[in-house]
């Protein structure tokens, strides 16, 4: 309505203008609204004025609101040849391989989250995948984990990249009163712990702190999500343990995401973010595998 009575002064929030902005690491909200509101109009104003330059032609809200439907609404991008005058249909997504010889798939996993113990491994051919998509691998690897977060029931937050010193994501668990707070590693050869100690710790402190002041946490769990790990993490882990306020911390092979993600999806009933579901799963210290995963929830 603030829009309809002046276009140029208030942008209407659409869902996909945030989530390209977020997937472009122009911005991540916060859980403020307000102040989010008004970044993102800040935002808008500063793309009006550089398109503008850029171009030569006037762009006001509603021009830069169709950049985002571009780039981030529309699954099949239009390619324009350079004459301007052909255009053809780009799928960005990553077919499934599916040979002469193989059976119909069982798997109830959508894509984006079947794909992700290939990105964890750092496959060469979906980095180039991510660039022709308009991000880096990274941040893909990062919104697949949050996605997969959020289909499996929890009250998930992308944070990340653009951000400072602060944690890939968290996964609250609303009604069983804990939180996840997660980072993602993408290694072909492994995640070794002990290199990032400092700043993991900085976090943990300030987002501890935070969830505590909201009154939201009686457990906090840290999880890095990694294609396999690698050297002694005992001691990384003890000392996480003993200096934050972490009750546990949790090696998630990609793997064990993706069969989260198919029990869920196979059973969402039995399958509860609680002690009697995922929760267990995150009760003890130490590399998760989807081994275990399937043993617990199937």
């Amino acid at each position: 309505f603030w829009q309809i009575q002046n276009r140029d002064t208030w942008p209407v929030y659409y869902t996909n203008s945030v989530q390209t902005m977020q997937d472009s690491n122009l911005w991540q909200p916060s859980e403020e609204l307000p102040k989010d509101y008004l970044d993102y109009k800040h935002i808008h104003e500063e793309l009006c004025g550089i398109y503008s330059e850029e171009t030569g032609e006037k762009y006001n809200f509603y021009m830069v609101e169709h950049v985002f439907w571009y780039k981030g609404g529309d699954l099949y991008k239009r390619a324009v040849s350079s004459k301007g005058t052909t255009s053809t249909v780009v799928k960005t997504e990553i077919p499934l391989d599916v040979g002469s010889d193989q059976k119909l798939p069982e798997s109830y996993v959508p894509p984006i989250i079947a794909v992700l113990p290939r990105i964890g491994l750092h496959e060469p051919n979906l980095t180039e995948a991510a660039k022709r998509s308009g991000t880096s691998i990274e941040r893909a690897f990062e919104k697949y984990i949050n996605a997969a977060f959020t289909m499996l029931g929890y009250d998930a937050r992308l944070l990340g990249q653009g951000k400072g010193r602060v944690p890939d994501g968290l996964a609250h668990a609303v009604d069983d009163n804990y939180t996840i707070i997660w980072d993602a590693k993408i290694r072909a050869a492994g995640y070794s712990m002990g290199t990032d100690d400092r700043t993991i710790r900085e976090y943990i402190g300030s987002q501890s702190r935070e969830q505590k002041r909201k009154g939201r946490v009686r457990n906090l769990y840290y999880v890095i999500i990694s294609s396999s790990f690698v050297d002694d993490y005992d001691d990384a882990i003890r000392s996480l343990k003993m200096e934050t306020d972490v009750n546990e911390v949790i090696l998630v092979e990609a793997d064990a995401i993706v069969a989260m993600v198919d029990a869920k999806l196979r059973d969402p009933i039995l399958t509860s973010l609680g002690a009697d579901g995922l929760q267990r799963l995150f009760s003890t210290s130490g590399i998760l595998k989807a081994e275990q995963v399937r043993e617990q929830l199937m």
